[in-house]
């Protein structure tokens, strides 16, 4: 994401908070982004993803990782100088109040950043990331796991200045890969919806999902799979 990370280079922060850290991929962003920052505070629901978000942090001892639920932070009002949520928009129920809270605890004059990959105009390979994210998705609604489908790209603009956001900047990280068909990758995604198919074996819509599981398993190995566009907004409060 070297052109996020650019982006960010020309804005400073000094606490920050990353909502939605899960794995931890947009705190490196971060790190580059802001690398003078004092404080870097992840939140998510729950913590199954945190050992891997601490891996190749720089300065580890600035980052602390807390679940919390996003609809109802326990930070103060005006805690944070930058708050970030990346690609767990979709993953949000409609009704969410997270963006509220955002903005809570978000100084008056600090940055509220927003980063989320879109699902219209990709490639033939990046739409094999974007059906298979969609897949994913459709058996976590099975399994009562909120994650919808992936926002259009005008859809992300709309929602940020419907939140009342003042958009200063935008970026687009476009994955770089040459290879989109990298034969042990294609192997790993296939099973993986191999095994998410087994999660809902028991369900009367595993016949139908088995036909689409055979779908998206057909068109990676067809086209193969780049990394979907990526939108990142930098903004204030209106």
């Amino acid at each position: 994401m070297t052109k996020h990370i650019e982006l960010l280079k020309n804005y400073s922060a000094k606490r920050i908070l990353d909502v939605g850290t899960g794995r931890g991929e947009f705190l490196k962003v971060i790190e580059e982004g802001f690398s003078e920052y004092n404080e870097l505070v992840g939140i998510d629901i729950k913590d199954t993803g945190f050992e891997l978000a601490r891996e190749g942090l720089k300065n580890s001892e600035k980052v602390q990782l807390l679940v919390m639920n996003s609809d109802e932070m326990t930070f103060e009002d005006n805690s944070f100088d930058a708050v970030c949520i990346s690609n767990s928009l979709h993953h949000l129920p409609v009704d969410t109040n997270t963006l509220n809270e955002m903005k809570r605890v978000l100084k008056p004059d600090g940055l509220l950043i927003i980063n989320e990959m879109y699902c219209d105009n990709q490639t033939k390979e990046q739409m094999g990331h974007v059906t298979i994210h969609h897949y994913m998705g459709m058996i976590d609604t099975l399994t009562g796991i909120v994650h919808r489908t992936t926002y259009m790209k005008n859809d992300i603009i709309k929602l940020a200045e419907n939140n009342g956001l003042d958009i200063l900047a935008t970026e687009e990280n476009i994955d770089d890969r040459k290879d989109f068909k990298v034969k042990e990758e294609l192997d790993m995604l296939t099973a993986a919806v191999d095994r998410s198919l087994e999660r809902i074996k028991d369900r009367p819509e595993y016949r139908t999902m088995r036909l689409v599981a055979k779908d998206v398993k057909e068109k990676l190995l067809k086209d193969g799979i780049q990394g979907a566009t990526q939108l990142l907004l930098v903004c204030k409060l209106v």
